[in-house]
């Protein structure tokens, strides 16, 4: 390798490190890094991995530039290999450091992808609700329990739990998961991670009630309503499952998603 491509690889590695140092500051600065992460506390090891990269780059700069002033240490012989630079090497690897901070990532897991990991329980359920059983959301708006579509979800496994929440007035947030079959229902859902992506789960509630054709798949809404839960039997297993419902009575449509875009 000659001294001038030498001196190639050597920026084109600066560069590329501090693509990804700003990538990194820039994912937490920028708030984004939620979309990715469930557990915050991933954001000191991210930024100071990002700042740690940036001081490495900075001496690297350093460095060459020292070396650019200084006497030519090339030697004129050769090991008979030339390694070269691969400039599509540096391009593919820089492509997801562009995308992050051009902000054109992806924010989050796609509504598609709830729906596509709904259990088989969760399908059929909905489609066997009798919505005139059930109590209505009217007169909820005022006196509402702010509570996460989780808590209802676990609690619908628990008598004790059921008792409590049945009729009251609760207020959640979600995202609108739209069942073709029906008009008068819906499912809204939240994302649960333990760590990242990889183990998402769907969790929520089904609403009833009326819904605009105008919202948008994985439309952000906020629920008020009367909690009450369906009694769902496996025709296979013949197990016994309860699912929670909201009879919706308000609802508002979210601009933006809840700081805790991922529950745990």
């Amino acid at each position: 390798m000659d001294a001038s491509t030498a001196q190639l690889a050597r920026w084109l590695a600066v560069a590329f490190g501090g693509l990804f140092s700003y990538s990194m500051i820039d994912l937490v600065a920028s708030d984004r890094l939620k979309f990715y992460l469930a557990d915050q506390k991933f954001e000191l090891l991210v930024l100071g991995g990002g700042v740690l990269l940036g001081l490495v780059v900075l001496l690297k700069v350093r460095a060459i530039m020292v070396q650019g002033s200084g006497h030519d240490h090339d030697h004129d012989h050769d090991h008979d290999h030339d390694h070269g630079v691969s400039l599509w090497r540096f391009i593919v690897l820089a492509i997801p450091m562009v995308i992050i901070v051009m902000g054109l990532a992806p924010k989050g897991l796609s509504a598609e992808m709830l729906k596509g990991k709904l259990s088989r329980d969760q399908i059929n359920s909905i489609g066997e609700i009798d919505a005139s059983s059930f109590a209505s959301g009217e007169g909820c708006g005022g006196k509402a329990i702010p509570e996460s579509v989780k808590k209802l979800q676990d609690d619908a496994s628990n008598q004790e739990a059921r008792t409590f929440w049945e009729g009251k007035c609760v207020r959640v947030k979600g995202q609108f998961v739209p069942d073709e079959r029906f008009s008068d229902r819906y499912r809204l859902m939240r994302i649960r991670i333990v760590c990242c992506a990889a183990d998402a789960q769907p969790v929520g509630v089904t609403i009833l009630g009326d819904f605009s054709r105008k919202w948008k798949y994985g439309q952000w809404l906020d629920i008020t309503g009367a909690v009450n839960f369906q009694e769902y039997k496996d025709p296979k297993t013949g197990q016994v499952k309860y699912f929670p419902l909201v009879s919706q009575e308000k609802v508002e449509l979210l601009s933006q998603p809840p700081p805790d875009f991922y529950l745990q």
